[in-house]
């Protein structure tokens, strides 16, 4: 168990050729191997890129929910200094019509705030 933990602290081939437990030499040259497969490493790299890729998504959902609220923000000012309806503020800011009854629905959450 010394050996083991030994091992673990510092697991470098002097401390696997000084150790005479033939398990941590052993378990020494699997790691090795492991260390220096292709396969492993195209799957850390798949792991790598496929959490960079998350990461690029989640900051691009934070970006268009900015760009959202700040649309959502500017149509209440319009709504509000203007006497403007949900519908003529987003003609106004010319509003995407697909993205307009999201927005109305929105609109109406925030007023109940």
């Amino acid at each position: 168990m010394i050996a083991f933990l030994r091992f673990v602290e510092n697991s470098t081939a002097e401390e696997a050729h000084l150790s005479e437990d033939p398990r941590i030499q052993e378990m020494y040259k699997k790691i090795n191997t492991l260390k220096n497969s292709e396969t492993v490493e195209a799957d850390y790299m798949t792991a790598e890129e496929y959490k960079r890729r998350l990461q690029e998504e989640a900051e691009e959902k934070g970006k268009i929910r900015g760009e959202i609220q700040t649309q959502l923000d500017m149509l209440q000012v319009v709504m509000r200094k203007f006497g403007k309806t949900a519908d003529e503020a987003m003609d106004m800011l010319e509003i995407a019509p697909e993205r307009r009854e999201s927005y109305k629905e929105k609109l109406q959450k925030m007023a109940l705030q």
